[in-house]
């Protein structure tokens, strides 16, 4: 879809998964704030479960991969976590000419290089800022801010989960147990904590 001479070409977007960052992305989209971003395609698995009104009548809402995949959406946003089909739906859009937006810290973790070898090959693009930091750009600031130095060391704590159970421990005086609680609680931390609490999410994010 083009507009008028001189204006800017409008992308249309398709988003897969429509949980938390996905209907916030889709806020974002279904605003006056990108003019140039059009949202057409939703999926979800349990499509029906996850309608809302707010969203225009000219979406098509589907649990069909295919519905992203196969159609004319020239971004595809990846929001469903894990690696597997998410990789494999990624690759698939990247080959067919779209450029991907995705938050999966875990496949871009293992999997980015070979991704961006396929969309350096493509000549579409990769955004993988949000499987970082949240809103932090962190991802564009080493990328921009340090490319021309030469990186030696990375000192701080990488996990959100982490930095509240120390920040607990240390003001407060309760156990690391107790703390843990509260951050499930409070909804930080998953009811299996063990990515945050063994380093497997900070790892990922170094990886990154």
């Amino acid at each position: 879809m083009s507009s008028d001479k001189g204006q800017t070409k409008v992308r249309r977007v398709g988003i897969a998964g429509f949980g938390t960052v996905g209907q916030s992305v889709a806020r974002l989209l279904c605003s006056e704030r990108y003019p140039n971003l059009l949202l057409t395609h939703i999926y979800n698995r349990n499509i029906q479960a996850k309608r809302v009104d707010w969203v225009p009548r000219h979406v098509v809402w589907t649990d069909r991969i295919e519905d992203l995949l196969d159609t004319g959406v020239d971004i595809f946003v990846e929001l469903i976590g894990g690696l597997s089909p998410a990789k494999e739906w990624i690759e698939t859009a990247i080959m067919d000419g779209k450029s991907v937006v995705t938050a999966n810290k875990q496949v871009i973790a293992k999997h980015g290089a070979e991704l961006c070898t396929l969309v350096r090959q493509g000549g579409t693009a990769l955004g993988f800022e949000a499987a970082v930091g949240g809103g932090i750009p962190m991802v564009r600031g080493i990328q921009q801010g340090l490319g021309s130095d030469h990186l030696i060391e990375l000192l701080g704590v990488l996990n959100g989960t982490c930095n509240f159970i120390f920040d607990r421990m240390e003001c407060e005086a309760v156990t690391m147990e107790e703390a843990v609680r509260e951050a499930q609680a409070l909804g930080y931390a998953e009811a299996d904590p063990s990515d945050d609490l063994d380093g497997f999410d900070a790892q990922a994010k170094i990886a990154i």
